[in-house]
Parts: structure tokens; sequence; C-alpha cells
């Protein structure tokens, strides 16, 4: 769910070379044909946008709960994600 809300890959989920071909050729390798990329896993979590909490305020009590938990969430360059404990 917090990378459907902040638009980043988990970095588990990095498909290896070809997938980064892929991105380097804006995608060009994937529609052609020539690599296959997989679809994100689905996270199990449901939520609706009904207005009732920002996507701010969403990635925050999310933040908050992995904290609560010893997790800290960091991202890598623009795209990607990683969990990582705290110390």
């Amino acid at each position: 769910m917090y990378a459907e809300l902040t638009g980043r890959v988990p970095t588990s989920f990095r498909g290896g070379l070809p997938d980064t071909l892929d991105d380097y050729s804006a995608h060009w390798l994937s529609r052609h044909g020539f690599v296959h990329r997989k679809s994100p896993p689905d996270s199990g979590i449901t939520y609706h946008a009904d207005g009732l909490l920002t996507v701010q305020e969403q990635k925050e009590a999310l933040e908050t709960y992995f904290n609560s938990r010893g997790l800290r969430i960091v991202p890598e360059g623009r795209k990607y994600l990683a969990l990582s404990k705290l110390q």
C-alpha cells in the first residue's frame, strides 16, 4: 500500500537486467514484446478514496505503524524503496 501511495517499487521486486534495460529504454522493450515485466504483487490491503484521509496522512500513518514495529522505510533512488530495521 505504501508503494502504491508513493509510486515507488519495493527493492525486493526489482526484475534484474531485463527490467533495468527496459527502464533505460523508456519501456520500449516491453511495449514491443522483447521483455515481459511482472505485475506488482497485490498488497492484500484495500482502501478507498473517500477523502477521509489525505495521501500524506495515510503515508504518515503507515510510517508510524512501521516505526512502532522497529522498521523504517528508506527511499532508494527515484523509483525504489526498502525496509530496514531501526537501530
